[in-house]
């Protein structure tokens, strides 16, 4: 990574419901995705780093941090509510991981 995450959080797995969905950044395709109960499984984690900058690329605050998390292998058959790549993927359409600036 280009920074070195402290302060790591437990990961706490959560069930939101699909009338939130707004109120999180994953792709639009997720959005148009039936689910039983309403129910959607996310995971999420919090961390701190010392230079919040190196992350900017010009453009996005984050945008250094989205794109060197593309295409990332990461594990499924974790009890997700869609059907996932074994990648991370940050394009507007597939988004399956975001990041937020906790100030």
């Amino acid at each position: 990574m280009r920074s070195q995450p402290e302060n790591i959080s437990e990961v706490e797995h959560i069930e939101i419901d699909t009338s939130d969905m707004e109120e999180y950044k994953f792709g639009y395709l997720y959005e148009k995705e039936t689910v039983k109960d309403n129910k959607i499984s996310v995971w999420k984690f919090m961390f701190s780093i010392d230079h919040p900058d190196v992350f900017h690329n010009g453009i996005e605050e984050l945008g250094y941090l989205l794109t060197d998390c593309e295409q990332v292998p990461m594990i499924t058959g974790l009890d997700e509510t869609f059907k996932l790549s074994n990648q991370m993927n940050v394009t507007a359409e597939m988004k399956n991981i975001y990041f937020e600036i906790v100030k």
